[in-house]
């Protein structure tokens, strides 16, 4: 599978004129470097990618979501729900789940040893269960050098979707503390405009972006 687009991520301090070279700014990372802001800048490779056809319809869904969607406004997890931090032991659980979720992924996430890996190395995932069986999930991606951690690899099972499950894992747990105990700085993500599941979650935290992410 070739890419469909290729990401740079240029300190605001040392901005190259990357537009000069096909790419455009797609978006800005605050404290990305270690507190200094990244200009995100992407070249298509799949045209396809590089507009949307709904730019109005997104510009009000992100609209709404803003004004909508606050911690306030987040309920507790549902009776018989609990949320808590994925152990070794639940990589294959894990792996299941994002194999029902999803039928393609950027990343190896159906092959459980490369998912064991990153748990060892830089990855820290976080799920919801429904009694004893993980519905949602999503991970913190920690980028040591930069002191910056990405909010990704989220995922819900359809019968369990609607319940704000990934807005309580990520808003109301402890990812946030615990990024802020590893020292990082920037605790982010990107998502596309048109996604209302993908972007509730994530208000206030994140950067949404147009294209094929």
């Amino acid at each position: 599978m070739s890419p469909g687009k290729i990401i740079f991520y240029v300190r605001r301090s040392e901005d190259i004129t990357l537009s000069y070279y096909g790419y455009v700014l797609e978006g800005v990372i605050p404290a990305f470097f270690r507190g200094e802001d990244a200009l995100c800048y992407s070249r298509f490779i799949n045209t396809k990618c590089s507009c949307s056809l709904n730019c109005a319809q997104e510009e009000e869904l992100l609209k709404k979501i803003r004004q909508e969607n606050n911690l306030a406004s987040i309920k507790e997890l549902p009776a018989g729900y609990t949320a808590r931090k994925i152990c070794d032991e639940q990589v294959n659980e894990l792996v299941e789940l994002y194999r029902h979720t999803f039928s393609s992924y950027f990343s190896p996430l159906f092959d459980t040893e490369y998912v064991h890996n990153v748990m060892l190395t830089h990855v820290t995932f976080y799920g919801v269960f429904a009694g004893d069986i993980l519905v949602s999930a999503a991970s913190g991606e920690v980028d040591h050098r930069n002191r910056n951690s990405e909010i990704t690899d989220c995922a819900t099972l359809p019968e369990h979707s609607g319940k704000g499950l990934l807005s309580n894992l990520i808003k109301l747990l402890e990812m946030e503390k615990e990024m802020q105990a590893k020292k990082i700085v920037a605790l982010y993500s990107l998502a596309r405009a048109g996604s209302y599941g993908m972007n509730a979650p994530f208000t206030g935290l994140v950067i949404s972006t147009r294209g094929g992410l």
